[in-house]
């Protein structure tokens, strides 16, 4: 999907965005804009480049903060790109879904603009489990 043809599909459908795609999106506001809101009611899928020969991984970040649902990866590749994604969907004791956040469901969000979504971030609740520990003395 070019960047100036995205448009909404039939229900069942699903929109897919290589990695080249999102990285033209994110630099025209009017695009990244327009995925974002396609996101918001349709599935939207991105997948590596056909380029990446040697299996790396493209950082599935952006994807996400532009509200895409899906973010294929080369899970043969242990790299960072994994590391997020086996990051992120530990918080949801691995069910393999994560809710987006509020601040990105609403409609003035701006995934380029970190005022639109930091005025609405919380706490987070960490938990630290020690396994060992030495006092020092």
């Amino acid at each position: 999907v070019a960047p100036a043809t995205i448009r909404l599909m039939q229900p069942d459908h699903m929109g897919a965005f290589t990695e080249l795609t999102i990285d033209k999106f994110a630099k025209n506001r009017v695009d990244y804009m327009n995925l974002s809101r396609f996101c918001d009611q349709q599935l939207g899928r991105m997948y590596p480049s056909w380029k990446r020969m040697d299996s790396s991984n493209y950082s599935p970040m952006l994807p996400w903060a532009y509200g895409m649902q899906l973010v294929a990866l080369n899970f043969q590749t242990p790299d960072l790109a994994m590391q997020l994604n086996h990051g992120m969907f530990t918080r949801n004791q691995r069910r393999g879904y994560i809710m987006k956040p509020a601040f990105i469901r609403k409609e003035q969000y701006d995934p380029n603009n970190l005022k639109t979504y930091l005025t609405d971030a919380g706490p987070e609740v960490i938990t630290i489990n020690v396994l060992t520990g030495r006092s020092a003395q």
